[in-house]
């Protein structure tokens, strides 16, 4: 039985979908051992995220979707908590762990939001990461991959189109653009200071157009694609908690194989937490959320070129060519 018309009917038109969506997947099963400070530090990553993509500067465009995966409890509260101050569009709970792939991947194919940011739950956002994100796609249209944190140790890493068709663009160069400081944080955070040898540290590869740079070599426990880059993606689940070989194959190859370029911004503008809590962290989030930018102007980032030269050489022959350049650069400098 129906009574009264159901107000669905009325065939109103809806408001668009947003600009940019931020996907974090959340895996913290209890509160012991590794996980003894994961709930300190996914309230250290979801503060920084809500200081940094605050409703100025043409930001209500951009949707925060936090992905529970076998959470328990405590953690279950916490996101919960998050999803009543309204600031987040969805919080997809899945009652067992999905992995990270899975989950994320599942929750954008999905969405209709041209750009798509994927970030670990223990990310530290800094104030302009998504301006200076979304630059990169304006500035480069070719580009389908960008991070907030480069990493010179990968610019060989899926970045065959990047490499090929910037050196025939003439864009590609090396300079000294990354400060020691954030290379420096960066491998302190991962437990290995040596990470950056002497070479990366010296100068990085650049690509450089109209007066703007960006870095080539970036990591992917945070990273921004255009939603272009689904349909390059395995359409069969990962089925994995956490595997290396599965981020490459749903994250890093798929842009490659596309043509697309992978990049990162020239400076670090997130940091990387781990899974414990130190007193800079509370310190750098005191001072995030003191200076939040309020009067960046986001961009509109236009469709990529239909034939951009990075689509034009074929994958196959791309890799190839890098993977021939690596050799003979290693006999030489022996």
């Amino acid at each position: 039985m129906r009574v009264g018309k159901n107000p669905a009917s009325t065939f109103d038109t809806l408001a668009s979908h947003r600009r940019h969506r931020i996907l974090v997947p959340v895996y913290i099963p209890h509160t012991n051992e590794y996980f003894a400070d994961a709930l300190e530090i996914l309230q250290l990553c979801l503060r920084s995220l809500r200081a940094t993509i605050n409703k100025q500067a043409g930001n209500e465009q951009v949707a925060v979707t936090l992905i529970a995966n076998g959470c328990c409890d405590e953690a279950l509260q916490v996101l919960e908590t998050e999803f009543a101050a309204g600031w987040l569009d969805q919080l997809c709970v899945n009652q067992t762990n999905r992995g990270k792939v899975d989950a994320i991947i599942s929750v954008a194919r999905g969405s209709f939001e041209p750009l798509l940011t994927f970030a670990d739950a223990d990310v530290l956002f800094h104030p302009g990461w998504l301006q200076k994100v979304e630059a990169v796609f304006a500035h480069f249209p070719d580009c389908g991959f960008v991070s907030p944190m480069p990493n010179p140790t990968k610019h060989w890493y899926n970045s065959s189109a990047t490499l090929w068709a910037a050196k025939l663009r003439g864009e590609l160069r090396r300079a000294k653009v990354v400060s020691d400081a954030a290379l420096d944080a960066f491998a302190q955070s991962i437990g290995n200071p040596a990470y950056f040898p002497a070479e990366v540290r010296q100068s990085q590869w650049i690509v450089e157009r109209n007066g703007q740079q960006a870095v080539v070599g970036a990591g992917h426990f945070v990273c921004t694609l255009r939603r272009e880059v689904l349909a390059a993606m395995p359409k069969h689940a990962a089925l994995k908690g956490y595997d290396s070989n599965a981020d490459q194959r749903w994250l890093d190859q798929p842009p490659d194989a596309l043509g697309f370029w992978r990049l990162a911004t020239t400076e670090a503008l997130v940091a990387h937490l781990g899974n414990v809590a130190e007193p800079w962290m509370h310190e750098r989030l005191a001072d995030i959320e003191a200076h939040s930018t309020n009067n960046m102007a986001s961009h509109n980032v236009p469709p990529p070129p239909a034939w951009h030269v990075g689509k034009i050489i074929p994958y196959g022959v791309r890799r190839l060519g890098i993977r021939a350049v690596r050799k003979m650069q290693r006999l030489f400098s022996r």
